[in-house]
């Protein structure tokens, strides 16, 4: 079974508590990475919002599983991959792109990035 994790990406699009809520307002080019611990926290909030909560999971055929983090601790710590390139512009082009299909993750080119940084090195 492979399973990726998507930072605070879980259920149904746009269904969270916020609608469709403006991004974190955090500098575009800013590493991922290099967040602090507030801003991994609004970052995560704002995913975890716009896509429906913390904790989803999503059967994407075969024995492959997109889930998302279970609460924002565990987000925020899972951001702090020193290896991951990814800016805060990557990070929400990656939800834009899959929006309303999570399982998108794993095809979306604008998520390339995100799902290095995801993946267990």
């Amino acid at each position: 079974m492979t399973l990726v994790a998507l930072a605070a990406c879980g259920g149904s699009s746009g269904t969270g508590k916020c609608g469709s809520a403006p991004s974190p307002a955090i500098e575009s080019t800013t590493p991922v990475a290099q967040l602090t611990p507030m801003q991994g926290g609004e970052l995560c909030d704002w995913s975890a919002c716009i896509l429906g909560g913390y904790g989803a999971h999503y059967a994407c055929g075969g024995d492959t599983t997109v889930y998302a983090e279970p609460d924002q601790a565990t987000c925020v710590s899972s951001m702090a991959n020193a290896t991951c390139t990814a800016t805060i512009a990557d990070f929400t082009g990656c939800l834009d792109a899959i929006a309303g299909d999570p399982c998108a993750l794993l095809t979306s080119s604008a998520c390339t990035v995100i799902l290095q940084c995801a993946t267990p090195n």
